[in-house]
């Protein structure tokens, strides 16, 4: 064809065709003829239409623009049961176009439901090939000289790399269905004021309830793990060693800090050590414990069951001996339970326990000494001696801070106008009053 690859006048491209309508179309379509290429054997063949009454002749595929007249049914030459022709037409100025889609010839038509349609071709059925035949091993002649050859270690074999992913088949891999949003919330009710209350009062609760428990354990684990006693200090005068001291505190290096009570730890270094008056323990963080302690001074003496017992200002007995000892109180008129030294000494009668700490307290205040005996024998006449040479009766325990500061008046010289010499012995009385409600004083010269 020597107009082929010319431009064509009548294809879609060109916006205005020509005005001059074709005198004459020629088409064929050859079926019988074998296609050229071996391969492609089920292939269709070539259309060959060609355009006569023009000035131009073009060999068209897959898409030709065909007059009116040409796709009249009458006309032979062209089959539609042969070569289905799809109703894809459009109207442009009185020319119609028509698309032949490529591999529509000699393909068989079937009606289904009044339509014609083309039956897809029966899938082919893959002949698989069986799997190769493995070569039988070789026979051994001689079993020694197969031990003897030594085996080839086989190569290890690379692993292959993963191929990448194809777009399209990735692009027709089905999405999952997408999972319909859950409904809408609704709105919370507001709360009203008891219940309000009532779960803020829960939440106050629970706080005060955790706040416990971590103060718990944070004291658990203080008393248990943290603190450690690694310095013990011993301060004040004592007849005792601190290692005597430290030895009776009963906690070594190494104990927990808060592991011992104060208050026991004090009277278990008392009762151990009685000339020791008075204990301080005090803890200082991280882990020192610092021990004041004040000596004792015997001060009282009196007859017991067990012996002679001597006495600390506070009633504690220092020690028991078989003797009395000099230069000591001695208490008359009392009788005591069984004394244990280094505890307080505990009388048979309460009343008698009670006059005696007031007696001597009073007579600690105005530094009334020095004192040798104090009478507790009858209570409504209590009588002490004082230096050696005067008796002075208080009577009851009434009004008795008055009455050891009248009597001490009177026993100090020049201290009164009435008061007696250094020298006087006697007896002196200060427990009654006259009608005026004044104190009166009694003196009698002589031996106490």
């Amino acid at each position: 064809m020597a107009g082929f690859g010319t431009k064509n006048p009548y294809t879609s491209a060109n916006s205005q065709p020509p005005k001059k309508r074709p005198s004459r179309i020629d088409y064929s379509i050859p079926t019988d003829a074998k296609p050229a290429n071996p391969r492609g054997a089920k292939q269709t063949s070539r259309l060959d239409y060609s355009y006569k009454g023009g000035s131009e002749v073009r060999n068209s595929v897959t898409e030709v623009k065909l007059p009116l007249e040409a796709q009249q049914p009458h006309n032979k030459a062209f089959d539609q049961n042969t070569a289905p022709i799809p109703n894809k037409k459009k109207n442009t100025n009185g020319m119609h176009e028509t698309i032949i889609p490529l591999g529509t010839i000699n393909v068989p038509l079937t009606v289904v439901d009044g339509k014609k349609r083309t039956p897809q071709p029966a899938p082919q059925q893959v002949r698989r090939n069986p799997p190769p035949k493995q070569a039988a091993p070789a026979p051994v002649k001689n079993k020694a000289s197969a031990k003897k050859k030594p085996q080839t270690q086989q190569k290890p074999v690379k692993k292959q790399p993963p191929k990448p992913r194809d777009a399209a088949a990735e692009k027709r891999r089905p999405k999952p269905a997408r999972q319909a949003p859950p409904p809408p919330k609704a709105p919370a009710k507001p709360l009203s004021y008891g219940e309000a209350r009532r779960r803020r009062a829960k939440r106050n609760i629970i706080a005060a309830i955790a706040a416990a428990v971590i103060i718990i354990t944070g004291i658990v684990v203080s008393v248990t793990v943290v603190f450690k006693i690694d310095t013990i200090t011993v301060n004040g005068e004592s007849p005792y060693t601190s290692e005597q001291i430290t030895a009776a505190f009963g906690y070594n290096y190494g104990d927990n800090l808060f592991k011992f009570s104060i208050d026991s730890a004090s009277a278990a270094i008392e009762t151990s050590l009685p000339y020791l008056e008075t204990v301080t323990i005090r803890r200082h963080l991280p882990g020192t414990v610092q021990i004041d302690v004040t000596q004792s001074v015997e001060t009282y003496s009196m007859n017991t069951d067990s012996g002679w017992a001597v006495l600390s200002p506070t009633f504690k007995v220092l020690r028991l001996s078989a003797e009395p000892a000099t230069g000591l109180t001695y208490l008359s008129g009392v009788t005591a339970e069984t004394p244990t030294a280094g505890k307080p000494i505990t009388l048979t009668d309460a009343d008698t326990m009670s006059a005696l700490e007031t007696i001597t307290s009073t007579l600690a205040k105005y530094s009334f000494a020095p004192v040798n005996e104090i009478d507790l024998t009858n209570l409504l006449e209590i009588t002490f001696l004082y230096d050696n040479r005067i008796r002075v009766l208080i009577g009851t325990i009434n009004d008795v801070d008055n009455k050891i500061d009248y009597a001490h008046n009177l026993v100090t010289p020049e201290l009164l106008t009435d008061s007696l010499s250094a020298n006087e012995r006697g007896s002196l009385d200060v427990s009654g009053r006259n009608s005026e409600g004044r104190m009166v004083a009694v003196w009698l010269a002589g031996e106490p």
